[in-house]
């Protein structure tokens, strides 16, 4: 869906919008005979989506994490009687109609997130005054999610030096720190290694200021050979408003990957640019 008004219209000022909705509904319809198709293309990370009947294309797949496991829960009763304070506590949900069966194992895993927004927003506003001219470019996707990789690396490292991010790090479990939200980050091949989880499954979310272009055009009245001459000053990418952990919400390291869900493997972010032209026409 697209609007466009006219709010201002004047000799020296004049002012337009134009907002743009897009929604997507994605469906996986048929398989033929194949149940389900379950695929990778990280390193030591072999499951992360899942091609299924009803489910959006690339659905994220893995386990279910209900908080952490804390001092003086009955862990030796549970889905995880290996468990220890500080490790995730992963939901048990293979049994009958999703209920218990007293394990944790590969039939816990499900469906985490869409790599699909339910929506992307455009909101573009251009003003004019006299020979100069301003644009400025909203865009934003909603509801989406991205397997952040680099979180799951830092939860689960592969390497005692693989570089972490700070925040589940800094603000890991200890016994003086009980935090819920964090694992300990100790003996993490003991509770699930690289496996794709709710964790490392981010709300994608982002708004940003994609673009920002201020113009002036010349007098050329006096040259005849000129039609016009149009100085402008450009940035891009210039404020970005997002919860998401990593730099950028918009990458996909696995872009290049013809069975590919999106994720964030150490991806370059979208860069902030700024620019200066002039364009001449004859």
């Amino acid at each position: 869906l697209m609007l466009n008004t006219r709010n201002i219209v004047g000799n020296n000022f004049s002012w337009s919008s134009t907002l743009t909705y897009t929604q997507i509904d994605n469906r996986v319809t048929s398989l033929g005979s194949i149940d389900q198709i379950l695929q990778g293309g990280l390193p030591f990370t072999p499951d992360i989506s899942i091609v299924q009947v009803g489910l959006p294309l690339n659905s994220y797949y893995g386990l279910l994490v209900d908080g952490i496991w804390q001092e003086g829960d009955d862990i030796a009763n549970s889905a995880q009687p290996n468990a220890q304070p500080g490790y995730p506590k992963f939901q048990d949900i293979s049994g009958p109609n999703g209920e218990p069966d007293g394990s944790i194992t590969s039939d816990d895993k499900t469906t985490i997130g869409s790599p699909f927004p339910d929506f992307s927003l455009g909101f573009r506003n251009s003003l004019t005054y006299k020979r100069f001219g301003l644009d400025i470019f909203f865009a934003g996707d909603f509801g989406q999610e991205l397997l952040n990789q680099n979180l799951l690396y830092t939860i689960y490292p592969i390497e005692e030096r693989r570089n972490r991010l700070a925040e589940p790090t800094l603000n890991r479990w200890t016994p003086q720190n009980p935090t819920n939200q964090w694992p300990s980050g100790v003996n993490p091949n003991s509770y699930g290694g690289s496996t794709v989880n709710s964790l490392s499954i981010e709300d994608a979310t982002f708004f940003r200021l994609r673009n920002v272009r201020l113009n002036y055009t010349l007098n050329t009245e006096a040259i005849r050979f000129l039609n016009a001459v149009n100085v402008y000053f450009q940035g891009d990418n210039l404020l970005l408003f997002t919860d998401y952990l990593g730099f950028d919400p918009e990458v996909n390291s696995l872009s290049n990957s013809a069975n590919s869900a999106r994720a964030d493997y150490n991806a370059y972010p979208n860069a902030r640019t700024y620019t200066i032209g002039c364009q001449i026409t004859f």
